[in-house]
């Protein structure tokens, strides 16, 4: 246990050596400084002295502490930490791997009594505490700032800490895997930083054809509905025209006879089946984009859970009227409150992957990442 303390506090002092490491934290802290200049009052948010009109974010429909905790939730964390702080955090610990195996470096290591598996978690871990460092105190200022011009206290911001660090994980698994592979540092930090692109728009994707699915499912929802009304408009105008003898029921229509009756139901039936048709298609790539997914972090969905923990700080955003401007959609035109509509049932669809599978199948593909550069790291002769 000694040797693991020793180990991590070198790995401390050598990132900390750095000005990159002092550089991360202190634009965390300038992030910070730039959320307590903003506020918020009757007629709308504030940044220092000057006040920007809203009619959504004003102190009637919105107190201080629910908008610097939306500030939080919709920029600090999916914006900063998920991406400005990660790419400091990944330039700044990408070397560390590469500097491991250097010659010279690795012989001083490895005289160590201490086991090569042991060297690379140890070296591992070291470079997760520099991201938890630099989260803690991203995320301990703004508990500050956000108690005090807020006025009041939410302990819930500090799941930022280990959320941020296991999102954070998934990539240094990469990394640490190709620099001991490639021995380079830029070369790690780049491929990491490609396969983090390629899993964001795995994700992008997953989320619009799971927003075109349930709108062409909204879309079927609509013309059954008006087939609906039509058939039974079709069947009250044959039943008029065709009054059945005394004492007899009423005849049965077949479906050419209520074509004719309401010339409009042969095209409904064509819309709907034509719904029916890309529902089929975009269940078939939203399968495949979920299979594909099962082996692939969970960047953006980790990030997601973050927002879960941490206290719903946006007011009801439908407006006063009834919301039917319409804008154009995935199939057509489409209501505001259609598109409200759409966006509610996505979310609802996004939350109810559950936190098991999120976080469960990420650290599935990080042990296989680690596995992999452990194993080469240990037979690997240097």
């Amino acid at each position: 246990m000694i040797q693991t303390w020793a180990l991590l506090l070198d790995a401390y002092r050598e990132l900390s050596s750095r000005k990159l490491f002092w550089l991360a934290i202190g634009i965390s802290l300038f992030v910070v400084a730039v959320f307590a200049c903003l506020g918020v009052n009757e007629k709308g948010f504030m940044f220092l002295r000057w006040t920007i009109e809203s009619a959504v974010f004003n102190s009637r429909l919105m107190s201080a502490d629910r908008f610097y905790m939306f500030v939080f939730s919709a920029w600090g964390a999916p914006i900063w930490l998920a991406w400005g702080a990660v790419i400091l955090a990944l330039v700044s610990t990408g070397s560390m791997f590469p500097d491991l195996i250097s010659g010279g470096t690795i012989d001083l290591m490895l005289a160590k009594p201490i086991s090569r598996l042991r060297l690379f978690l140890t070296k591992y871990v070291a470079g997760l505490l520099f991201t938890a460092l630099q989260v803690t105190t991203f995320t301990g200022a703004c508990y500050l700032v956000f108690g005090i011009r807020g006025g009041a206290w939410h302990p819930g911001i500090f799941w930022a800490v280990p959320i941020m660090v296991l999102f954070y994980s998934y990539l240094f698994s990469i990394c640490a895997l190709v620099g001991i592979v490639t021995r380079s540092a830029l070369t790690s930090i780049i491929i990491t930083m490609i396969l983090w692109f390629a899993f964001f728009l795995l994700n992008g994707a997953d989320t619009v054809f799971l927003a075109w699915r349930i709108s062409n499912d909204m879309r079927q929802e609509g013309i059954v509905a008006n087939y609906e009304r039509r058939e039974a408009a079709a069947r009250t105008n044959f039943a008029a025209s065709n009054p059945p003898p005394d004492g007899q029921p009423a005849p049965e229509p077949t479906q050419a006879q209520l074509d004719l009756a309401n010339p409009f139901l042969a095209s409904v039936r064509k819309d709907l089946e034509e719904a029916r048709s890309a529902g089929r298609i975009l269940r078939t790539v939203e399968r495949i984009i979920t299979g594909v997914k099962l082996f692939t972090p969970k960047t953006s969905e980790t990030v997601t859970l973050l927002r879960r923990k941490l206290v719903k700080a946006m007011p009801d955003m439908e407006g006063p009227d009834g919301g039917e401007e319409s804008h154009d959609g995935p199939f057509g035109p489409m209501t505001r409150k259609e598109g409200r509509e759409m966006a509610r049932r996505t979310e609802e669809a996004l939350a109810s992957r559950t936190t098991t599978w999120v976080i469960g199948t990420s650290l599935g593909f990080e042990f296989v990442m680690l596995s992999i550069a452990g194993w080469i790291f240990c037979r690997r002769d240097y």
